[in-house]
């Protein structure tokens, strides 16, 4: 076994805590103690995996949110480096589809120091601006344009610390009135298509917190990123939408037909799913973006692409 490196949000977990966990599930495995990284302000994780790819290290262990995880997940893309993961964020979106422990610093380092290595796939996005300017990134988990984005913009970083996911609920009510945007979609270069909708979340894995799964068919290893455009027009429609994303995707292969039963009483214009390699978004209007819970500005055009097998996950 390599050097292993832990590269950790100062601001979410104390040092000597997860010292602890990480030092001891590396005496188990006969390996030396890690070295450890604090993020900044100025980097979520992208200088401390170069840093620690460049010394050399086999195995970093990443103790954060998803936004440090896309962070050095950006920089390993497709390098024999393996990550360990000690979920400390408020969605914990990609440790959650993935079954790493939560709220134990323990469990999970043993299982991103003992456990087995496992490819899975990574979106690839390029960004452009109405300035001229672009810029590309890499994410694990998933892509919002519209709403989605917008909640996340308005959410406070405090009260997230304080109560978890369910800030987002407020977020959510000051992004009120909800409105519509129109986004030409073009699915591995098929004709366009014009959608009507809040949100168009493009993404690796669909399970969120609160038990609420957006798409259903989406796995992290399967070379294709899941779409989901949520347009629900009036009252009882956001009512179906929630039952759709909820219960009805919870008795999804539980309960006899209850695939069939969903899939034929669907309105796609509530929720709509499809899934490609590539994937080209033109909205009509600027639109904000963001990325694995970390907001990106206002793009007017968006080019996503999946890397199949791209990064190295100890489970």
């Amino acid at each position: 076994m390599g050097s292993t490196a832990v590269i950790y949000n100062p601001q979410k977990v104390d040092k000597a805590r997860l010292q602890i966990a990480v030092d001891r599930a590396l005496s188990q495995s006969g390996e030396r103690r890690a070295t450890y990284l604090p993020t900044t302000d100025s980097s979520h994780g992208h200088l401390q995996a170069r840093s620690a790819l460049e010394a050399g290290n086999t195995l970093i262990i990443v103790a954060g949110g998803d936004g440090t995880i896309r962070a050095v997940a950006e920089v390993l893309a497709y390098t024999d480096v393996s990550i360990g993961l000690i979920p400390l964020g408020t969605g914990n979106v990609l440790a959650r589809n993935l079954g790493v422990p939560l709220g134990s610093l323990s469990r999970a380092a043993l299982k991103a120091v003992r456990g087995e290595n496992h490819r899975i796939d990574l979106g690839r996005v390029t960004l452009e601006r109405a300035d001229g300017s672009s810029s590309s990134h890499s994410f694990a988990v998933m892509a919002g344009l519209g709403l989605d984005a917008k909640i996340i913009m308005n959410t406070d970083d405090d009260l997230k610390r304080k109560l978890g996911w369910v800030a987002y609920v407020e977020g959510g009510l000051r992004s009120l009135p909800v409105r519509f945007e129109r986004m030409d979609v073009s699915v591995n270069g098929h004709p366009v298509r014009r959608f009507k909708l809040h949100s168009l979340l493009i993404g690796n894995c669909g399970f969120l917190p609160g038990n609420i799964n957006l798409m259903p068919d989406a796995q992290l290893d399967d070379g294709l990123l899941d779409i989901a455009t949520v347009g629900p027009r009036r009252v009882w429609n956001w009512i179906d939408f929630w039952n759709r994303v909820t219960w009805v995707n919870f008795l999804r292969g539980r309960v006899v037909g209850a695939s069939e039963l969903a899939d034929f009483t669907a309105n796609v214009k509530t929720l709509g799913n499809l899934s490609g390699k590539s994937i080209e978004v033109n909205p009509l209007h600027e639109v904000d973006v963001q990325l694995d819970g970390d907001s990106f500005g206002q793009i007017i055009a968006a080019r996503f692409d999946v890397l199949p097998q791209a990064l190295s996950i100890r489970l």
